[in-house]
């Protein structure tokens, strides 16, 4: 009789070397990175503006005349010199000449005319989001051997990695063994018992998403034994 450890070591040894493939995107959760990711840019990729509202200098003092609008998606706009506006919305690209923005809340418009609202003060860089603040390109992101959430596809999304690739789950088979097992929707003579362990692992697999693909029972006899194994092993990476 060996011991668990000296199993767990003869087991290790036999782990078949890892294969890889690509998946799309949106089939990637769950799954095993087989690549370090790095940024393709920085990100976000230019000043974001964090809050709809006016883009100023802050060093121009209001009232500021709004000069026109910027929404997201567009490319930067230029402020004209003075105490002038831009009127942005959140995800857009901060003016040029811009480095703060003000909510439309801290505000009053009349016309083209925009104010602060008494006790508001405007500081440099305020609700801007700043070019690379998340990250640099060639900024490594996620690592090789990284097990894929939800979140990890944002960031794969982000940086443009819509294949995936990833480590090949494991083709495996399941035997049971011995005369005395039938399956668990038989009526069981008084000899016999119903094939139980084999449906425990099974799911303890398949909650790791490792189903196996086929599954039987294995006879005592030699050649019948052997028969079922060549047969379990077609195709199956593992046989357990």
């Amino acid at each position: 009789m060996i011991s668990v450890a000296e199993a767990d070591r003869l087991l290790a040894e036999l782990a078949p070397p890892a294969q890889t493939e690509e998946v799309p995107l949106d089939q990637a959760v769950d799954r095993i990175l087989a690549a370090h990711v790095a940024a393709d840019r920085d990100g976000p990729p230019y000043d974001r503006v964090a809050m709809d509202g006016y883009a100023v200098a802050a060093a121009e003092r209001d009232p500021w005349t709004v000069a026109s609008s910027k929404f997201a998606g567009r490319p930067p706009l230029t402020r004209p010199d003075g105490a002038t506006a831009i009127e942005v919305a959140t995800g857009s690209v901060l003016p040029l000449g811009c480095d703060a923005v003000v909510p439309y809340e801290q505000t009053v418009r009349s016309a083209e005319t925009v104010t602060l609202l008494a006790g508001m003060n405007v500081l440099p860089r305020q609700h801007v989001h700043g070019k690379g603040a998340d990250y640099r390109q060639g900024q490594p992101l996620l690592a090789s051997g990284t097990r894929l959430r939800s979140p990890h596809l944002h960031a794969l999304a982000s940086v443009g990695v819509d294949r995936v690739p990833v480590l090949r789950r494991l083709r495996w088979s399941l035997g049971s063994t011995g005369d005395e097992l039938v399956e668990v929707d038989s009526t069981p003579e008084p000899w016999q018992i119903r094939r139980s362990n084999a449906q425990a692992i099974a799911g303890e697999a398949g909650a790791w998403g490792l189903s196996p693909s086929r599954q039987r029972v294995l006879p005592d006899d030699p050649l019948r034994l052997r028969a079922g194994v060549e047969e379990l092993l077609a195709g199956a990476d593992v046989l357990v």
